[in-house]
């Protein structure tokens, strides 16, 4: 596999390749595809939600039948990513031009 060396970009176009998904935000790298399609879906928030629905299915006071907590985990959790790629293609425009990274600070 072919791997090519990103020179770092200031600016906009930087901010541009991270919000495209051209470029990992971490590396600097190129994504594969599908890393950039998970990333879309931000694993860890859909986790979180995944795993506060588990606990209240837990909570509840009659336990529902398996097939019954495992597509209710299913469908949250493709809901839940679902909502975050729409999120994060609403607001690319947004997104490309915040300041990012360590330099960002809150000023």
């Amino acid at each position: 596999m072919l791997r090519y060396r990103v020179k770092p970009i200031d600016g906009l176009a930087r901010a541009l390749l991270l919000a495209t998904g051209v470029v990992s935000a971490q590396t600097g790298e190129p994504m594969s595809t599908l890393a950039a399609h998970l990333e879309l879906t931000k694993p860890r928030i859909t986790a979180l939600v995944v795993f506060t629905t588990a606990a209240g299915l837990w909570l509840a006071p009659a336990l529902p039948p398996g097939s019954v907590v495992l597509l209710t985990i299913v469908g949250t959790a493709m809901a839940v990513a679902a909502a975050n790629v729409l999120n994060m293609y609403l607001e690319r425009d947004t997104d490309a031009l915040m300041r990012t990274g360590s330099c960002a600070g809150w000023s």
